[in-house]
């Protein structure tokens, strides 16, 4: 579910959000709004939890993978 991602985003428990990325938790589902995982923590200050959803499965930042501009 992406409730449990964005929850975990807002509250900024890193642990739990990597937690539930691990589990197969959708970063992308959006609430009501259109806010995904990475606006609540972003939207809430925690910079860690940002961190947590730019990073891909292999520990390098999702902005130096091909493909991004």
């Amino acid at each position: 579910s992406g409730d449990q991602p964005r929850q975990a985003g807002s509250r900024g428990d890193v642990p739990l959000l990597k937690s539930f990325l691990s589990q197969g938790s959708n970063p992308c589902s959006t609430d009501p709004i259109g806010a995904t995982a990475l606006h609540h923590a972003a939207l809430n200050g925690h910079v860690e939890g940002v961190e947590a959803l730019c990073v891909t499965d292999r520990g390098t930042a999702a902005w130096g993978e091909p493909g991004w501009a």
